[in-house]
């Protein structure tokens, strides 16, 4: 993901480990998204798994807290190893957890187009 950003002219600084945040990305205009990396071999990615919901609160309290604009890029892999990036805006104001879907992202190249923009 930091190699595509970077070849889009994004500012990217990558935050190693289990930290609430994987890559802030500084894009022209200057937009800075912080990006949530996951990765799954399903169709659908629950933040109810695992470490995934006490990242998505840690995120909640940053983006309500600073006002910060934080998205989920999900890598779907298929059988064929193929990669598909889908970038989710979710909503941190909402109850609950999100379940990203890989028929309803956006993709990556779609969503970086329209930052850009």
């Amino acid at each position: 993901m930091k190699k595509i950003l970077e070849a889009n002219d994004c500012f990217v600084l990558r935050s190693a480990g289990s930290k609430s945040i994987d890559l802030v990305s500084v894009f022209i205009g200057p937009e800075v998204v912080f990006v949530e990396e996951k990765s799954t071999h399903s169709d659908k990615l629950y933040i109810t798994n695992s470490g995934n919901k006490e990242q998505f609160d840690m995120n909640r309290q940053l983006s309500e807290k600073y006002d910060l604009t934080i998205v989920y890029a999900v890598r779907f892999i298929d059988n064929s190893k193929k990669k598909l990036w889908k970038v989710y805006e979710p909503d941190y104001k909402e109850d609950g957890y999100p379940v990203f879907r890989n028929d309803e992202g956006v993709p990556l190249d779609e969503w970086i187009d329209s930052i850009t923009l």
